[in-house]
């Protein structure tokens, strides 16, 4: 069958509008083996369910729960199998009949939101929110080979899901989606073949995930010993009086920040689009442009116009220091420095710029400063909010935090070191990069093939 035929046939059999899908997707269906059939999920599934989550007045059903109940951020990339939820719920809930248990061996689809179409195989009998529909399988499907077949068809779940302002995946569109289905004993080959296949690419992918998050840890260990230690092994030390920071090198002097800087503002936040402004395009930052010391200068969001006067006070200048003021209690007061004059991004209302009297301290130096496990520690303990998911920092909060600071050449030493230690390791971390996605691209290729029979059947066993 042709792609085009494809078409016609999904749209006519399936209600599908495969307009929305891409050729890829649509050729999934079109050469499976002729003893397969294509069948709606609804054909080979006892009930779809939609999960519930209890009032949160009601704390009694949240008490040592024993239950666990699955969220969107249960679901772990690359992994179909679900294990463990974060959160979990007590019998009460069950017994009153406020969430439903689904059995082991149920399929988990969440049905709204950015992760919509994700797909997780219960390992164990659980219950979920209700974002995630619940698919439990007639006794002649092998849930894992629908688990690992859902996954490679998040593209027609969203086209699916399609609506006038959000897509939702309810439960009747659910039952839409078409799978490629082989005989029982075929379904469990493939299955077994993808567990063995995936587990040794999933191996190979955590390997070297480790390997990236060693060499951070290492960048950030460089990173804190310089700031604080400096880079003379025999230098004399002294008590800096600060018990988080420790000693610092004799000649160094602690200051309060108001002291060391000429301005510290905050922006505004205009109503935005949620998408990045083009080159030429007025864009307004997210606090996602502000990470570890690294600007992301794309993590804006554009804006269709704005006040010159807006323009002139909040657009972005280099060495311009942006201090987020609100987010998690890990997140907030992240720092990154400014690289280049960006006159046509501004500054947004949940960030602080400093703008530094660059006489004592350099904006870089500073920055590495800060974001330092010691320094941490200072921030994190001035962070207030009623919510302990998102906290905030005053500027009253900020001037006062003390900064270690060493002459200005030293300071400059320090920066040179610091980013000839980084430029050792950036070709290894991406190379690691681009191995780690060439790795998922075949772990999704060879799931896609196995389950539309582009696999032969002697190969898998």
């Amino acid at each position: 069958m042709n792609v085009k035929l494809q078409r016609e046939h999904l749209n006519h059999d399936y209600g599908i509008k495969s307009d929305g899908l891409s050729n890829s997707t649509l050729n999934l269906f079109v050469n499976i083996p002729s003893h397969w059939e294509i069948k709606r999920l609804q054909f080979i599934s006892q009930k779809v369910q939609t999960g519930t989550t209890p009032p949160t007045t009601n704390e009694e059903y949240y008490q040592n729960g024993t239950i666990d109940w699955f969220a969107p951020s249960d679901f772990i990339e690359n992994q179909i199998y679900l294990k463990k939820a974060k959160k979990k719920l007590n019998e009460k809930s069950l017994q009153d009949g406020i969430v439903k248990c689904f059995p082991r061996g149920s399929i988990l689809i969440i049905g709204i939101g950015a992760t919509l179409g994700k797909v997780g195989l219960l390992d164990i009998a659980a219950t979920s929110n209700q974002q995630i529909n619940a698919i439990l399988l007639n006794k002649d499907i092998e849930p894992k080979f629908v688990a690992y077949h859902l996954s490679v068809l998040q593209e027609i779940m969203k086209v699916i899901s399609s609506a006038t302002t959000i897509g939702i995946l309810n439960q009747e569109k659910t039952k839409l989606i078409p799978l490629a289905i082989p005989p029982l004993n075929e379904q469990k080959l493939i299955a077994d073949y993808l567990d063995r296949e995936t587990t040794q690419i999933d191996n190979l992918i955590a390997a070297k995930e480790q390997m990236l998050t060693l060499l951070e840890e290492k960048r950030e260990a460089i990173i804190s010993r310089a700031v604080t230690r400096g880079l003379d092994p025999n230098v004399a030390f002294k008590r800096s009086g600060l018990d988080w920071l420790g000693d610092i090198p004799q000649h160094w002097e602690i200051k309060k920040l108001k002291f060391l800087i000429q301005n510290l503002e905050q922006g505004s936040s205009p109503q935005a689009s949620n998408i990045p402004a083009e080159a030429d395009e007025l864009g307004i930052l997210k606090l996602s442009a502000v990470y570890k010391g690294i600007f992301f200068r794309h993590e804006n969001k554009a804006l269709q116009q704005a006040d010159e006067n807006v323009i002139h006070a909040h657009s972005l200048r280099k060495g311009d220091v942006l201090i987020t003021r609100g987010n998690t209690p890990q997140l907030v007061g992240d720092v990154c420095v400014v690289p280049r004059n960006e006159p046509n991004l501004l500054l947004p209302d949940l960030i602080y710029r400093l703008t530094i009297g660059e006489s004592e301290i350099s904006p870089e130096f500073l920055s590495l400063f800060l974001i330092t496990p010691q320094a941490r520690s200072q921030i994190q303990s001035d962070a207030r909010g009623s919510s302990g998911s998102m906290v905030k920092i005053s500027q009253g909060h900020i001037l006062d935090w003390r900064i270690p600071v060493p002459p200005k050449y030293e300071q400059e030493s320090i920066i040179d070191a610091i980013e000839y230690e980084q430029e050792k390791t950036r070709e290894l971390k991406n190379a690691l990069t681009d191995s780690i996605a060439l790795l998922k691209e075949r772990r999704a290729a060879l799931i896609t093939a196995a389950v539309t029979g582009q696999i032969d059947l002697e190969d898998m066993s």
